[in-house]
């Protein structure tokens, strides 16, 4: 009850679906239940999950709630505390530690969001306990989001368009990365959340992700030896690279997954820096809304795809100190 009423939650519902399993010796028995939820004032539309509920003997009381197929909502799983703004809602976790924290990041991504994109929908973040929980708040595998500090996605996980985004944050990872770390992390995501990007299909990841960076570094007086370090590095062990960062390059257990965000990062700079941090706005919107990015770029930048990557490359191996020569 305490959650419903500090969430304000709204489109609440329980639907039994099916019992699994064996009734229990004492009459008690586990079932599947759809459960509905929404944040009011933030959610634009009701996360929709499958949970495992069991009930005691006879079926008179609910004894557990549990994850089933697909999210198990964070407000489902325990107590949390909430930090409420009229731009941002952090959802938490008891267990983790200063979630004032977690609210003043938001609030600086909101506004760094603006800075760049103009106002934007609200932000909702979430923080569970766990790597554990965190991998159950989205639906996703065990292991899945080990590695990384933060995932922005559908409220159930889902990409449904329409669907409510939030922010999620892995607890191990985010938690250990300093202030200035967070706070480029939280604003990414922010980034991806402001514009719904998770629901979008057929955009390549190097302008997503490298974006969603953009925005996060776009007033930083970090020299490029820091914010593309790793980049530069593998530049001067191997020369720069054939092409744009590929799709399959951003995979969640990559190894060079830090290497890639960086370079992609790099792509966007360059077309900043060519026509102007509006005309990068304008081509990122162009492509999430389904146009052409061959032609945004004929269009907005007088460049062709093979135009970009070679002054990507040119950007990237001065920065290195090595020949434009890509490798093999």
């Amino acid at each position: 009850m305490h959650n419903a009423s500090d969430l304000h939650l709204r489109a609440t519902g329980f639907h039994y679906l099916a019992e699994t399993g064996e009734v229990a010796r004492d009459g008690g028995w586990t079932a599947s239940v759809e459960v509905t939820w929404q944040y009011g004032g933030f959610d634009r539309s009701a996360g929709r999950s499958k949970v495992d509920v069991s009930f005691g003997p006879e079926g008179t009381t609910v004894v557990g709630i549990g994850p089933g197929e697909g999210a198990f909502p964070l407000w489902l799983s325990g107590r949390v505390a909430v930090r409420r703004t009229d731009r941002t809602l952090v959802v938490a976790a008891t267990s983790v530690k200063d979630p004032d924290r977690y609210a003043r990041q938001a609030q600086t991504a909101v506004a760094s969001v603006a800075d760049v994109l103009g106002p934007g929908p609200r932000l909702v973040v979430e923080v569970p306990g766990s790597v554990d929980a965190l991998n159950q708040a989205v639906g996703a595998a065990p292991g899945t989001y080990n590695g990384i500090a933060a995932v922005t996605a559908g409220s159930d996980g889902s990409q449904a368009p329409g669907s409510a985004v939030h922010v999620f944050l892995n607890p191990a990872v985010y938690g250990a990365l300093g202030a200035v770390a967070a706070q480029v992390v939280m604003t990414h995501e922010a980034t991806h959340a402001a514009t719904y990007a998770p629901l979008v299909q057929g955009v390549a990841l190097w302008l997503l992700e490298g974006f969603a960076d953009y925005v996060a570094l776009h007033d930083t007086t970090l020299p490029f030896s820091r914010t593309a370090a790793q980049a530069i590095a593998l530049a001067r062990k191997h020369g720069v690279p054939a092409s744009l960062p590929a799709d399959t390059e951003f995979g969640t257990h990559s190894s060079q997954l830090g290497t890639v965000y960086e370079e992609a990062w790099l792509v966007c700079v360059t077309l900043a820096d060519h026509s102007g941090q509006q005309a990068l706005v304008d081509l990122y919107r162009a492509a999430l809304s389904g146009r052409s990015l061959d032609a945004a770029l004929r269009t907005d930048f007088g460049w062709t795809v093979g135009e970009l990557t070679r002054a990507w490359q040119q950007r990237l191996a001065n920065l290195a100190g090595v020949p434009e020569s890509p490798r093999g």
